[in-house]
């Protein structure tokens, strides 16, 4: 399932793995549960930093223009 920043979250995320269901999206920097060395790195354009929170969920945050996080079910297993 593919969403936006206003419907992800970790505990959606666990959730729909309980169910057998994979979530992707962007997510908003102040959602609750979400790594902090990740939220927090400062990056420069082009970097990326990223954490698994749990063995299947995905929290990573990359620089373009701006900051984007995204959390992710189905990367990293």
């Amino acid at each position: 399932m593919i969403t936006d920043s206003y419907y992800t979250s970790i505990p959606l995320a666990e959730f729909l793995l309980s169910r057998g269901t994979d979530l992707y999206g962007t997510v908003g920097r102040n959602r609750r549960g979400l790594p902090k060395d990740v939220v927090d790195a400062k990056l420069n354009p082009g970097e990326i930093a990223s954490k698994q929170k749990d063995e299947n969920i995905t929290v990573l945050k990359w620089r373009d223009k701006r900051d984007v996080c995204m959390l992710s079910t189905c990367h990293g297993k």
